[in-house]
């Protein structure tokens, strides 16, 4: 049986709080990482259903290969997770969402300026 690994806490602190008992989030080492290249969110009903997809693309590993892959009208993307979702819980995960990727550019920012705030020689 797979180990199961708690999350960073900072993760932990940045989760919504649910009522009663605080979560101890667990990520088993069975679930598997995909690079998520493409998503499609549905609503059916009172859900929203998230279709997470990985670009699967040809291998051109030669000229023969590189010649089939130009003759191709369409490049498989593979469904990799798919998660229905309240509405409540979909305006949680868009805020979050939201304050990660704000925090992740302002940091990105920050480490583009040096000491003096003037951008970074390379």
């Amino acid at each position: 049986m797979a180990r199961s690994k708690p999350v960073k806490q900072q993760e932990q602190k940045q989760q919504t709080q649910e009522p009663g008992l605080p979560l101890e989030w667990l990520i088993p080492d069975c679930v598997p990482t995909h690079r998520v290249t493409n998503a499609v969110i549905e609503t059916f009903g009172d859900e929203f259903v998230l279709s997470f997809f990985e670009h699967r693309g040809p291998i051109i590993t030669d000229a023969h290969a590189l010649e089939k892959a130009k003759e191709l009208k369409a490049v498989k993307t593979l469904c990799v997770a798919r998660i229905c979702i309240t509405p409540e819980k979909m305006a949680r995960f868009i805020k979050a969402f939201s304050q990660q990727y704000d925090q992740y550019m302002e940091s990105k920012k920050k480490n583009a300026l040096g000491a003096d705030g003037l951008k970074k020689q390379k």
